[in-house]
């Protein structure tokens, strides 16, 4: 079981007297939930692909520390144009795999 945090106590005394507080705080989850999955779909994906993170990186045209921070880092943000690329890097392996 997760232990409560003062920043917890703090959300739920906010969301009892705010609802557009409740809200945005929970539409906040949400995406943070949605960002995540995709996330580790990416990296699902990469192992399938046998690929390191290095790898990816390199045959993106990333930085190695970006990639290695995108699936191993807690709290990751990332910006689109990084999923975009790492997301066509693999699906073009993985249906390449899939003919041959």
């Amino acid at each position: 079981m997760t232990r409560r945090s003062a920043f917890d106590d703090y959300v739920k005394a906010r969301s009892k007297k705010s609802k557009d507080f409740a809200d945005a705080h929970a539409k906040a989850k949400r995406e943070i939930a949605a960002i995540d999955a995709i996330v580790r779909a990416l990296d699902d994906a990469r192992e399938r692909a046998h690929l390191t993170k290095a790898e990816l990186a390199r045959r993106s045209g990333m930085p190695a520390e970006t990639v290695r921070k995108l699936f191993t880092a807690q709290g990751v943000n990332p910006e689109l144009s990084t999923i975009s690329r790492l997301a066509e890097q693999l699906e073009a392996l993985l249906v390449r795999d899939l003919y041959v």
